[in-house]
């Protein structure tokens, strides 16, 4: 090899030297983020609205609500009257949603005073072989009796079972895991 191939090979050499070096220096960049802006979300209101509930049919709505207290009470009860409804929701129905837990209050509520059940909302929980009882209840058992004091969902349905619909009465509809019935019509 001659000085000239020497001099080319050499500064190929360097040439490459100088690219791989300049592809091996690395300048970080830097971006200025802004500070994430905190929103203050308000908790919604939620209301309690009335359902339409569907006969024969199974009830696929869910519904949250609070209380309002500028609303008319359609069923007046008593502290006691309350937390014994609330006890009978927890014991026959805890696993059931909102609306599950509201029909129950709707079936004790809807036999007060009905021929064949007791006058009061203490006689009607309490008659032999009707409700599971329990003295104590949820949060969400306690709404579902105020709701219900204030409108509720049905006023025909009388008995609910598990499983199936009762050999007695006509069949309304299931929800979650109740059967619910209301009374057969008399036809003359």
């Amino acid at each position: 090899m001659g000085r000239k191939e020497i001099e080319i090979a050499s500064l190929l050499v360097l040439f490459g030297a100088m690219i791989i070096g300049s592809l091996l220096v690395f300048v970080p960049m830097t971006y200025e983020t802004p500070e994430p802006e905190l929103i203050q979300i308000p908790e919604p209101e939620i209301i309690y609205e009335r359902v339409e509930v569907p006969t024969e049919k199974v009830i696929t709505v869910e519904v949250e609500k609070v209380i309002k207290t500028d609303r008319l009470i359609e069923t007046e009860l008593t502290e006691a009257e309350k937390k014994e409804i609330a006890g009978t929701v927890y014991a026959e129905g805890n696993n059931e949603d909102m609306i599950g837990k509201r029909l129950i209050v709707d079936v004790v509520l809807n036999r007060v005073g009905k021929k064949g059940f007791a006058p009061d909302v203490h006689g009607v929980i309490n008659q032999d072989n009707q409700f599971c009882k329990s003295k104590y209840y949820t949060e969400d058992c306690m709404k579902a009796v105020e709701a219900e004091m204030y409108e509720r969902l049905d006023y025909e349905i009388v008995w609910f079972r598990t499983g199936s619909y009762h050999t007695y009465g006509e069949h309304a509809y299931q929800h979650g895991h109740h059967y619910f019935s209301k009374m057969k019509e008399v036809t003359e």
